[in-house]
C-alpha cells in the first residue's frame, strides 16, 4: 500500500481524516498516531491494519488489502518468527 492509498482510505472512513490522522493515538501502532507512524517509517499497509483493528466497525469495502501487501506482512511475520 502506498501512502496515497492510506490517505484515500482514511478520507473515505473518517469525516475529518486529517485531524484523525494527527490526533488519534493507536495502541495498535505502538502508541503513535497515523502521521507519527508514517514519520517513524512504518509501512502504510501495516498502519492501515492498525486502523482497521482499532475500528472494527469500518465497512468491508475498506478492509480489502491487495494480495501483494499481504505477502509483505507475511514476510515481516516470518522474519520475527510469528508466522
Amino acid at each position: 500500500m502506498r501512502i496515497t492509498e492510506l490517505r484515500s482510505r482514511n478520507n473515505e472512513a473518517f469525516a475529518d481524516a486529517d485531524t484523525y490522522s494527527r490526533d488519534t493515538v493507536y495502541a495498535e501502532l505502538g502508541g503513535l498516531t497515523v502521521n507519527e507512524a508514517l514519520a517513524a517509517g512504518q509501512e502504510p499497509g501495516d498502519i492501515w491494519h492498525g486502523v482497521l483493528a482499532h475500528n472494527p466497525e469500518l465497512p468491508a469495502s475498506l478492509r480489502f488489502v491487495r494480495p501483494e501487501l499481504e505477502l509483505h506482512s507475511r514476510s515481516i511475520d516470518r522474519e520475527s518468527g510469528d508466522l
